[in-house]
């Protein structure tokens, strides 16, 4: 007598785990990414803050914007200073929100450059014995890090063929 062949298995009806693991690490990534849209804000709040006379600001700004508005109120007098050191504010802050979105795309070179420049701008910190900011410092690092080894665990993009204009021929790797 002929059996009749087994039913073929059920396709699993959820993500695989190789799924799960890529998805938190983009969650992760773009964690880490975003830390550099809260330090670009902050800096610029202070830089506001600072030009206001105001006493307090935020621990995760940029010791080098502090500088530059100190240095503008102080070493250039007048409103001159001032707008010299917000356009410094602002193209400071344009940075890390550039790198920002480029980290947040997976560019692990964006987080490596936010990485040294805000450790550098922690060593300025430390030199300006603002401890509290030091710390919040190595806190944001911590967090960029992690998005920067997230990053490193996902799979690389494939080639985006499908986003040519049309007419535009892909192309042509030897193999």
């Amino acid at each position: 007598m002929i059996q009749p062949a087994p039913a073929p298995a059920p396709a699993p009806s959820g993500p695989t785990p190789a799924q799960i693991a890529a998805a938190r690490n983009r969650a992760i990534m773009r964690s880490g990414a975003r830390w550099f849209y809260w330090i670009a804000g902050l800096s610029l709040v202070n830089s506001v803050l600072f030009l206001t006379g105001t006493d307090w600001s935020f621990v995760v700004g940029l010791g080098m914007a502090d500088v530059a508005n100190a240095f503008g109120q102080v070493a250039i007098t007048g409103t001159t200073g001032i707008v010299v050191a917000l356009t410094f504010d602002v193209l400071i802050a344009g940075g890390f929100a550039g790198l920002g979105l480029m980290a947040q795309k997976g560019a692990a070179w964006a987080s490596i450059v936010g990485m040294v420049v805000y450790g550098l701008d922690a060593a300025l910190l430390v030199w300006a014995a603002d401890w509290l900011s030091v710390a919040f410092h190595g806190l944001a690092l911590f967090y960029i890090y992690r998005g920067f080894q997230a990053s490193r665990a996902l799979p690389p993009a494939p080639p985006a063929v499908s986003m040519l204009p049309p007419g535009i021929a892909p192309p042509i790797h030897p193999r």
